[in-house]
């Protein structure tokens, strides 16, 4: 996706100092950068490659001074990148669709343009907000709730009872629910304390792959907001 410096600007309210005709349609590191690149410098100790790039401009923060560079200056050079990645490189569009290939239980309420990929399994009584996406692979246990615009991805796991709030994202391999270590030992046994609370993962938070989160043996075990 090319865009013009002036239009980077603007998206990241960045002041430019340069010409607002040249365009870029990539990002690289400032030290393999090339022309119709954008790079940025967040670490001042970086600052001495800005002399020497390739890059057609440099994101920097504004006490920055290079003659013959196009800098667009801000005060997080390191979030301006955030936001310039997720505009040059936006996440794919689903179908909206649940394939015939999924196994969906009895009772399962589901929002507008909900996905749901082959090979995904969905318990009985479970909720799906608007645009939740599911990968293949997945089960979901019974009366799950996944809020709005949540991002599951392959191979995860939701045992029954869970909470899964708004955008949260999981990434593949995770299991949310499994029971706790909840053993009383007697006699040389381990006797088992059913594990009969839940998880609730708050809205905004992104699960890393193969994360483990088991349930509380009572009440819940919750993650919150924002949390990564």
């Amino acid at each position: 996706m090319e865009k013009t410096l002036h239009e980077i600007a603007v998206l990241i309210g960045a002041q430019l100092e340069g010409d607002p005709a040249v365009t870029v349609s990539n990002i690289a590191g400032i030290d393999k950068a090339q022309p119709g690149d954008l790079t940025f410098v967040a670490n001042p100790k970086y600052s001495r490659f800005i002399a020497t790039t390739q890059a057609s401009a440099v994101i920097c923060t504004p006490d920055t001074v290079a003659p013959g560079k196009n800098l667009l200056k801000v005060d997080n050079p390191y979030l301006a990148f955030a936001k310039i990645m997720t505009f040059l490189y936006p996440q794919r569009r689903e179908t909206g669709m649940v394939d015939p290939r999924a196994i969906i239980g009895n009772n399962v309420s589901m929002g507008n343009k909900v996905t749901v990929y082959p090979l995904v399994y969905i318990g009985d009584d479970c909720v799906l907000e608007d645009e939740v996406t599911i990968y293949p692979g997945c089960c979901i246990g019974d009366r799950v709730r996944i809020g709005a615009q949540s991002l599951i991805y392959p191979n995860v796991t939701i045992r029954e009872d869970c909470v899964i709030g708004k955008r949260v994202i999981i990434h593949p391999g995770a299991v949310i629910g499994g029971d706790g270590y909840g053993y009383v030992q007697h006699e040389g046994a381990h006797y088992k304390i059913p594990q009969i609370g839940r998880v609730v993962i708050e809205d905004d938070v992104e699960i890393g792959c193969n994360t483990t989160i088991d349930r509380a043996t009572t009440g819940e075990t919750r993650i919150g907001k924002g949390t990564k």
